[in-house]
C-alpha cells in the first residue's frame, strides 16, 4: 500500500525492492524451445491497466468476506484507490493482457472499474464505515449505462473487446462472475456462444483473443479462461457440462497436478508459459469449490 501511495498509481509490475522501474531490453539467447526474443524486464511495467485498480478493491472485498481484518487504514486506502479510479476509469488502456497496440476502451477494465465501486459499496457499509457512497452509486451506474450502450454490438450479438469492435475477446467470461450481469441474460449467453465459437477449441481451451496484440507471434491457449468458462456453465445451471469440462482440463495437467500458464491451442498438449502459474491454480480452486457445491445441491 505505501508504494501505491508513494507513487500515487498503481503500476503493472514491481522489481522485487518495490521501486518499479523495470525496463525491457533483448538479450541473445535462445528461449524455451528456440521460441524468441528472449527478454529481460516487462514493458508493461509502465502500462495504464485500468482493472489493476478494480482488482485490488476486489482483492480486499474477498479477503473481507473470508474474515479477514480490514482496518481503518486499509479502507482509507480502498478510499484513495477509487478516488482515482473514478477519474481514470473513463480513459483507454492496455487492460488485462497488456497489449502493446494503441491503448482502447477495453470492455475488461470498464465493468472491472464497475465492479471496484460495487464491492466497496457494499463492503463499507456492512462494515459501517463511512465513505461517499452517494457518489460512487452514481460512477457505479455511471459505468454500467456505458457498457450496456458503447461495450455490446448488437450486429455481433455480444460484448466486444473494446468500444466499436466487432470481435470477443475471452475476459468476458468473468461478467457473470463479478455480478455485473446474469449469466443467463440475453445478452450474455449470446456472447457466450461467439466465444465458444470463436476462441474455444475441442479440448475446451480458449485463446484469449484473435487481433493483433502487437506481439507479432500467435496466442495459445491462457488456462485461467476454462475455469471461468466452468464458473459460467455453473452459473447457467450446466452442471453436468461444468463436470465434464473441469475434468477434462484437469487431464492435461502434469504428474503432479500442476499447470502452466498457457498450452498449446492446437496439440493441448505442450505446457507454455509461466510454470507452475499462481492465476492458473487460483482457477482451478475456485471451479473446483463451486462444482463441489452445485453438485452437493444437485444430489440433495
Amino acid at each position: 500500500m505505501s508504494t501505491v501511495q508513494r507513487d500515487g498509481k498503481v503500476k503493472t509490475i514491481y522489481s522485487i525492492n518495490g521501486d518499479g522501474q523495470i525496463g525491457e531490453e533483448t538479450v541473445n539467447l535462445s528461449g524455451y524451445m528456440n521460441s524468441s526474443p528472449v527478454r529481460i524486464g516487462n514493458k508493461a511495467s509502465e502500462q495504464l491497466q485500468i482493472d489493476q485498480y478494480g482488482s485490488i478493491v476486489d482483492a480486499v472485498f474477498r479477503f473481507q468476506e473470508a474474515g479477514g481484518l480490514v482496518t481503518t487504514y486499509l479502507w482509507d486506502f480502498i478510499i484513495e484507490i477509487l478516488d482515482t479510479l473514478k477519474e481514470i476509469w473513463k480513459y483507454p488502456d492496455s487492460s488485462i493482457w497488456e497489449f502493446r497496440s494503441e491503448p482502447k476502451h477495453y470492455l475488461y477494465s470498464k465493468f472491472i472499474s464497475w465492479t471496484a465501486f460495487h464491492r466497496a459499496i457494499k463492503m463499507g457499509k456492512a462494515l459501517g464505515y463511512s465513505a461517499p457512497y452517494i457518489e460512487w452509486h452514481r460512477i457505479e451506474n455511471e459505468i454500467r449505462a456505458e457498457i450496456m450502450e458503447k461495450g455490446y454490438n448488437p450486429a455481433v450479438k455480444a460484448f466486444t473487446q473494446y468500444y466499436g469492435s466487432d470481435q470477443v475477446d475471452a475476459s468476458v467470461l468473468r461478467m457473470p462472475l463479478t455480478g455485473f450481469i446474469s449469466a443467463g441474460d440475453p445478452r450474455f449467453v449470446s456472447t457466450l456462444a461467439k466465444v465458444e465459437h470463436d476462441l474455444k477449441n475441442p479440448c475446451e481451451m480458449f485463446l484469449r483473443y484473435l487481433n493483433d496484440d502487437g506481439l507479432k507471434d500467435h496466442d495459445n491457449a491462457f488456462l485461467l479462461l476454462s475455469f471461468w468458462y466452468i464458473e459460467d456453465l455453473i452459473l447457467l445451471g450446466r452442471v453436468k457440462d461444468a463436470k465434464a469440462t473441469f475434468e477434462n482440463i484437469l487431464r492435461h495437467s502434469n504428474h503432479l497436478m500442476l499447470f502452466s500458464e498457457e498450452i498449446d491451442f492446437h496439440g493441448c498438449e505442450e505446457m507454455l508459459g509461466n510454470f507452475p502459474q499462481a492465476i492458473t491454480h487460483l482457477g482451478v480452486i475456485r471451479a473446483a469449490i463451486k462444482l463441489d457445491n452445485a453438485l452437493r445441491k444437485k444430489s440433495s
